[in-house]
């Protein structure tokens, strides 16, 4: 049995009774099992992002067949997001009391502490925030607003700018070419 069979049945073994008493060190090989799985299921559905339905499918043929598809879909995610800050949650954990640490031994537990304690923030994706996007299509929209309400006014301005130079070039025309003109009004 190599490493990897070893750590999926000893996770195996953990979750069975995880009801009844699972330690962070238990979740934490729980955690590695699940590491595992889904660079198994990435391969299995041949892509290297855990996302789309043939990763989904894959993963969870994996989670039946090792008995994690009882797991909450929440504690899941944030188990997976422990596993990828393994190392500095250790480092953190360890500047805790035992007794403290004994308390903090579930990942939603423990994640959200350490995230509170470090101020620790997920890393932004480039580009704009939602939040952004929609303050930007709001301030956009009211500008809109603000220029349709004054259309029907610039309308009248344009219409007494378009009579004056009408007038204008009448006048012109009759002084320009008064013969063109007096046959014109004729007419």
């Amino acid at each position: 049995m190599d490493d990897t069979e070893r750590i999926i049945r000893l996770a195996e073994k953990i979750w069975s009774r995880h009801r009844q008493d699972t330690t962070w060190g238990g979740w934490v090989v729980i955690g590695e099992a699940h590491v595992v799985g889904r660079a198994l299921a990435m391969q299995a559905a041949e892509t290297n992002r855990p996302i789309g339905a043939r990763y989904n499918k894959a993963m969870g043929v994996w989670l039946a067949e090792h008995g994690f598809d009882t797991m909450d879909g929440g504690d899941r995610k944030r188990l997976f997001e422990c596993m990828a800050n393994i190392q500095e949650i250790e480092r953190w954990r360890n500047t805790l009391t035992a007794t403290t640490r004994l308390r903090f031994n579930h990942p939603k537990t423990v994640l959200g502490r350490w995230k509170a304690a470090t101020g620790h923030k997920p890393k932004r994706k480039p580009g704009k925030s939602l939040r952004e996007i929609c303050n930007e299509l709001d301030a956009e929209n009211h500008r809109l607003k603000q220029q349709l309400a004054q259309l029907p006014q610039e309308n009248r301005q344009l219409k007494k700018e378009n009579t004056a130079l009408k007038a204008e070039n009448a006048r012109l025309l009759k002084r320009l070419c008064p013969d063109d003109w007096e046959s014109r009004s004729a007419a």
